[in-house]
């Protein structure tokens, strides 16, 4: 999948060249199998282009290639790591660091809701937010599973008909229940994919942020967001253009940037902004 990034392209010969380098083989009928089960599991469109012999992805048809990218990269460090600690006595761990142990927090939650999707099974357990000192218990559908900011996070349907976000952090008394669900009863909010994060109430609105040269380095190698564009390079900055949903994730991804940072559009955005930068001088003078 490396290959196809950023728009590249490879052809058949050129891919088999690459497997056959870490001692894999295929053949064109075991590609076409392998591209058909990447569109079923992960939403990831690899096509042939007849007129060029090569195959690349639709970047429009692909909604699930972020989640993939992300999955590939956490297989392929797992992978990593066993393979060393099979081959080699002493430990590879000293030399690498994870992230605090609180943010895995949950995570034993996972295997349950995962269980329970492949089932086509409710999940029941008990959830205590962060602004309620009250537990209450919830049963739900599981739509989908989250990763964000080392948190883990289930997008459930209520019998009601409404999407709720839980973390899986805050969830205990998990189960999977008896009572069964059929695929159409899977909703997934499509305006997930215009937001950064997880709040995703309101309409898509054109982002412009205008970055430090240094900054923008960084943002080219790893995007705020999917649908980031470069717009152009002034003396002041270099100016990128997103297509979102205003939300506090993306404030705080803002500011997290500081002065390396400058938002241009839309206006109610940049005011929310300054807004805030003005709270934190007042609170830090009192």
């Amino acid at each position: 999948m490396e290959m196809f990034r950023n728009g590249r392209t490879a052809s058949f010969e050129q891919i088999k060249t690459h497997l056959e380098k870490n001692d894999m083989d295929i053949s064109p009928r075991t590609l076409q199998r392998d591209i058909n089960q990447i569109r079923v599991d992960f939403s990831v469109d690899i096509v042939y282009n007849r007129q060029l012999n090569c195959y690349t992805i639709d970047q429009e048809t692909s909604i699930g290639l972020p989640g993939f990218y992300k999955f590939l990269e956490l297989s392929l460090t797992t992978e990593l790591l066993q393979d060393h600690l099979r081959e080699n006595k002493e430990s590879i761990l000293k030399y690498v660091q994870f992230e605090p142990l609180e943010s895995f927090h949950g995570f034993q939650n996972l295997k349950v809701i995962l269980q329970a999707i492949l089932l086509k099974r409710w999940v029941s357990f008990d959830y205590t937010r962060f602004i309620e000192d009250s537990t209450k218990t919830h049963s739900v559908i599981p739509c989908l599973l989250k990763r964000y900011q080392g948190r883990w996070y289930l997008i459930g349907r209520t019998s009601t008909n409404k999407n709720v976000t839980f973390g899986l952090d805050r969830m205990s008394n998990l189960k999977a229940t008896t009572k069964s669900f059929s695929e159409n009863e899977i909703v997934i909010p499509e305006e997930l994919d215009d937001v950064v994060g997880l709040q995703y109430t309101g309409k898509p609105e054109r982002v412009v942020l205008q970055f430090t040269p240094l900054q923008a380095k960084y943002i080219e190698t790893l995007p705020l967001h999917h649908s980031q564009k470069k717009v152009s390079k002034t003396k002041e900055g270099i100016l990128y253009e997103y297509k979102l949903i205003p939300n506090y994730e993306l404030v705080q991804a803002i500011l997290r940037l500081g002065d390396q940072v400058k938002v241009l559009e839309p206006t109610s955005l940049k005011d929310e902004v300054i807004q805030i930068i003005n709270s934190i001088l007042q609170t830090s003078k009192n």
